[in-house]
């Protein structure tokens, strides 16, 4: 297959540049990255006004699966990622049930290697079932797959227990993702501490 894409923004990490350009594509492989490329191809594309650039990675999708796919699951989100040009992404743990197990990592796993190319890092719950209570097993997540340890939208509020998921999650060498939020200072306030907030009567954070 080759592929011809004209006249595109070209977003080139590798040599930090931005410029609007031709990219030549055979077989999948990049072969050409000029200006008024002449040669024959299967397929042209006019990416006039278009952005081309390498394949985006999103650190946070909320794709639902398991448990509450009547929002989202990971066919849909994953086609609705590669529609946006995104290639790679990490998907959150706050499903029904948690991604607090290997067989929670590996469900993910075998589904999306079903669905539309794109590839999915599951992240796994730092604590059980999001509670905040007891960890997960860091070592038994990585083995099964994960990428990544979070109790998205979750905050632990014990530092003890925090500081004995990033010992774990450091010897499993697992990133940690933290939803950074104090309940006890946000509490149910909805804005910041200021003079809106003394404006509206409303106690702020």
């Amino acid at each position: 297959m080759k592929l011809l894409i004209q006249n595109g923004r070209v977003v080139d990490p590798v040599n930090g540049t931005v410029s609007i350009l031709d990219l030549y594509v055979e077989n999948g492989k990049v072969l050409q990255l000029e200006k008024d490329i002449q040669t024959e191809a299967d397929r042209v594309i006019d990416a006039t006004g278009l952005v081309v650039c390498p394949g985006l990675v999103d650190l946070h999708v909320h794709l639902r699966d398991p448990g509450l796919t009547y929002k989202e699951d990971i066919f849909t989100g994953t086609a609705a990622a590669a529609r946006g040009g995104v290639t790679s992404l990490a998907c959150m743990a706050n499903t029904d049930p948690v991604v607090d197990s290997p067989e929670q990592i590996q469900y993910i796993r075998e589904k999306a290697a079903r669905a539309n190319g794109v590839h999915v890092y599951p992240v796994g719950a730092v604590s059980q079932g999001l509670r905040g209570e007891e960890l997960t097993d860091a070592d038994a997540l990585k083995k099964a797959g994960a990428a990544a340890l979070s109790d998205d939208g979750c905050n632990v509020d014990n530092a003890n227990l925090m500081r004995d998921a990033l010992i774990h999650a450091k010897r499993a060498e697992l990133p940690v993702l933290c939803h950074c939020e104090d309940t006890s200072m946000v509490g149910n306030r909805a804005v910041n501490e200021g003079s809106v907030s003394r404006q509206l009567w409303m106690e702020g954070r």
